[in-house]
């Protein structure tokens, strides 16, 4: 169930939850990296954003809200650029799996396409030498 406050966060929950049920019997890889996306979300929501949370009497003398600001999205950036990789990485794996799928297809292929012809020539064979 949904631990998430804010409606980005139901709504990025209930996106982890349409893709977990659309692809988890199809791509069972895929299910470690949405469970931590879910872990992160729930993680992040239960407690307060950073911005929110920090009052003046605690805060750095020397960071500026606008140091505060370009902290935040800077981890905000690197968590995306982590998310990122990962996803390349996987369609990386899936697109190397298909190939490989195509690759053993095309041998199978060629492998009947030469039978096939060895059976024809053999047939020809036999019907000129009956004739």
């Amino acid at each position: 169930a949904p631990v998430s406050s804010s409606p980005q966060d139901k709504c990025k929950e209930k996106i982890l939850d349409t893709v977990k049920n659309c692809y988890q019997g199809q791509h069972p890889e895929l299910t470690p990296l949405l469970e931590k996306e879910r872990d992160e979300l729930r993680r992040r929501s239960n407690r307060p954003p950073v911005l929110e949370v920090e009052d003046p009497e605690t805060e750095e003398p020397k960071e500026s809200f606008c140091d505060k600001v370009m902290r935040w999205f800077r981890a905000m950036l690197q968590r995306l650029q982590t998310w990122w990789q990962k996803f390349v990485a996987w369609v990386k794996e899936m697109a190397a799996a298909v190939v490989r799928k195509v690759k053993a297809l095309w041998e199978v292929f060629e492998s009947f396409c030469h039978s096939l012809a060895e059976l024809l020539r053999s047939f020809s064979e036999k019907c000129s030498e009956l004739q």
